[in-house]
C-alpha cells in the first residue's frame, strides 16, 4: 500500500471527509494529518491491505475480525478464508462432501498452507478418490484370496480319483488287502489248489 508523506496530495479518508463538508478548517486538517501520519493509522492500513490482498476477503471482514479484540493467526484467517469458500460452494451444490469435513481434516488445513482454496478443495478430493480406490482394490484383492483359499479347502475333501496312466500290477497285493478281503482271497486261492 503507497503511504502518503507530508505534502503529497491527500489521502481518501481526508477527500472523502472534505468533499461532504464542504472543506475542513485548518485545525481539522493538522489533526487528520497528525492521525494519517500516526504509526498506528499506517499499521492498521498495511493490516488490512494484506489480509485483504492475501486471504481475498473484503475490508468489512478484516475489520469484523480486528474489531474482536484478537488479531488471526496465519492458520486461522486462511481457515476463515476457506470456510468462506466452501459454504459458497456449498450453496452451489460443487463440493463432494460437507464443508466441515474438510475443515475438520488436518490435512485439507496442510493444502491450505500451500495453495488456494479452490486448488485445495480439488487436490483433498482426488487424494480422498485415490485412497478409496486403493482401499477399494486391496479389499476386492483380500476377498479373492479368501474365494480361492476357500476353493482349494473344498477341492482338497473331495475324494482323489485315481491314476489311470499307472501301470496295473498282476499281482495281488496280500499286505494292503483287508482281514475279510484276504479271507476272502485265501479260500479263492485253495479251491483252486484242490481243483487241479
Amino acid at each position: 500500500m503507497n503511504h502518503l508523506k507530508k505534502g503529497q496530495g491527500q489521502p481518501p479518508l481526508r477527500n472523502a471527509m472534505a468533499q461532504e463538508r464542504g472543506g475542513m478548517s485548518e485545525m481539522e486538517q493538522r489533526i487528520r494529518n497528525e492521525y494519517e501520519n500516526s504509526p498506528e493509522y499506517r499499521l492498521g492500513s498495511e493490516l488490512i491491505s494484506g489480509m485483504t490482498g492475501q486471504f481475498g476477503m473484503s475490508p468489512e471482514d478484516v475489520a469484523a475480525i480486528l474489531g474482536s479484540g484478537k488479531t488471526p493467526g496465519g492458520m486461522e484467517a486462511i481457515s476463515l478464508k476457506a470456510g468462506q469458500e466452501l459454504s459458497r460452494l456449498a450453496i452451489r451444490g460443487m463440493l463432494k462432501r460437507p464443508p466441515e469435513e474438510y475443515l475438520d481434516d488436518p490435512e485439507f488445513a496442510g493444502l491450505l498452507l500451500e495453495m488456494p482454496v479452490g486448488m485445495a478443495i480439488r487436490v483433498y478430493d482426488a487424494e480422498n478418490e485415490a485412497k478409496t480406490s486403493k482401499k477399494r482394490v486391496e479389499e476386492e484383492r483380500a476377498n479373492g484370496m479368501r474365494d480361492v483359499v476357500e476353493k482349494l479347502r473344498a477341492r482338497s475333501t473331495l475324494p482323489k480319483q485315481m491314476r489311470f496312466d499307472a501301470p496295473v500290477s498282476a499281482e495281488t497285493d496280500y499286505m494292503k488287502m483287508s482281514t475279510e478281503g484276504f479271507n476272502r482271497a485265501k479260500k479263492r486261492y485253495l479251491a483252486s489248489l484242490q481243483g487241479k
